[in-house]
């Protein structure tokens, strides 16, 4: 059975979110042709585990009524609102409505040190996928733009992984370890270029000089040591003298080759 009334008793609920916690907010308008009324506002609100909890609306104007309920628990809640008070021509009015609000339980955010790199995987993923010749001529054949798709994933609030590589932070200072470390490798380095520069410059050809005709008086000035070990042999040449050992050098009589 429909009834039709002059007096109107309409309310609106509001909800933060979907999420079990969220904030309800009750809203309730009392009119009689169009204008307001005074009157009191009353909610009775049932929660999902089978509290009943009363909450009075406020009225912050004349036939304005608001009012707030924090929610404990996910599930469906059932509100009764109740108005009551004088009509225009000074008769009393009682006015009902029932509204009902849905929560849900929310997932558990874990956050790990693995969270920041899901992006990057994400568009490595991406990125190998598009290196693929197959890959792309399919996203051509159904009219996909490649040159956009790096737009669409900006869009998204992720980013191509080449450009996450070239935006590195800035580097650290090396510690004392690393830089003795550091001067050890680069001492290595400058060790071995040295010893292929060496190495790379063509060896000497030796080259026989004509012997000049020295007198036999002058064959027992040859005998002695030019230099400590070098001496002149009797044909003139330059030649090493071993010594035995390195006492030898300072004294005693020199061991030919």
């Amino acid at each position: 059975m429909q009834t039709f009334s002059d007096l109107n008793f309409n309310v609106t609920v509001e909800q933060t979110s979907k999420m079990a916690g969220a904030e309800l907010g009750l809203y309730a308008t009392l009119q009689q042709y169009k204008l307001p009324l005074d009157g009191r506002v009353y909610a009775d609100i049932s929660s999902p585990d089978g509290d009943i909890r009363t909450v009075e609306l406020k009225s912050s104007k004349k036939g304005f009524f608001s009012g707030k309920f924090k929610s404990t628990s996910s599930g469906l809640y059932h509100l009764r609102l109740r108005a009551m008070g004088m009509s225009l021509t000074g008769k009393r009015f009682t006015r009902e409505t029932i509204r009902t609000v849905s929560l849900y339980r929310e997932n558990p955010i874990i956050h790990t040190e693995d969270s920041p790199k899901s992006e990057m995987n994400l568009s490595a993923i991406i990125d190998c996928l598009l290196a693929q010749k197959g890959v792309i001529e399919y996203l051509r054949e159904r009219g996909i733009d490649l040159n956009d798709f790096p737009k669409c994933l900006k869009a998204s609030g992720m980013r191509p992984i080449r450009e996450q590589s070239s935006s590195k932070k800035k580097r650290r200072d090396f510690n004392q370890t690393e830089r003795q470390m550091l001067d050890r490798f680069q001492s290595f380095l400058t060790t071995k270029k040295d010893v292929d520069l060496i190495n790379s410059v063509p060896k000497m050809r030796k080259v026989d000089f004509p012997t000049p005709d020295i007198p036999t008086h002058s064959k027992k000035a040859l005998s002695m040591p030019v230099s400590p070990g070098v001496r002149l042999n009797e044909k003139g040449k330059l030649e090493i003298v071993k010594f035995k050992h390195k006492s030898d050098a300072k004294g005693k009589k020199p061991t030919e080759k």
